[in-house]
């Protein structure tokens, strides 16, 4: 019996990036934080099952040899589906993905999805903490990972 969720998983562990940044300043409107969930490949139908099992876009890009590359990504609180399965399901990239998790999380909760609304929380420095040490985890685990 097939088990999409694992073969996802897979696909996910060899070609997948958890992407976190976090500013506690952002050009003056307080801190800001991004979170992108992405897989690349020259197939497009892998990527095609992402997004039908959790949102998001597929894109088109050339690159530098001309090739077609395609992209699945998926961004902020609206990662979340997918962080579940992932950080579950992975093998090489599971604790990128549950960081990953417990960012989306914490953008839910303040949400404080990239841009500054007027009615968003101001965050508590404790939050900004944690969410500077998540990022760089995210970013020092992927050059391990290289």
């Amino acid at each position: 019996m097939f088990d999409l969720d694992s073969y996802l998983a897979g696909f996910f562990d060899g070609e997948g990036c958890v992407s976190v940044q976090f500013k506690s300043s952002y050009r003056g409107r307080g801190p800001y934080t991004r979170l992108v969930v992405s897989v690349g490949g020259i197939d497009r139908r892998p990527l095609g099952m992402l997004q039908e099992r959790f949102g998001g876009s597929v894109g088109r890009y050339a690159s530098g040899d001309k090739r077609v590359i395609f992209q699945w990504f998926v961004s902020g609180s609206s990662a979340i589906p997918a962080l579940m399965v992932l950080s579950k399901q992975c093998v090489i990239k599971a604790e990128q993905a549950r960081l990953g998790l417990e960012i989306a999380q914490l953008m839910l909760k303040t949400r404080s999805s990239g841009r500054r609304k007027a009615n968003t929380p101001v965050l508590a420095a404790e939050e900004i903490a944690r969410r500077t040490w998540l990022a760089e985890r995210v970013t020092n685990l992927k050059y391990a990972d290289a």
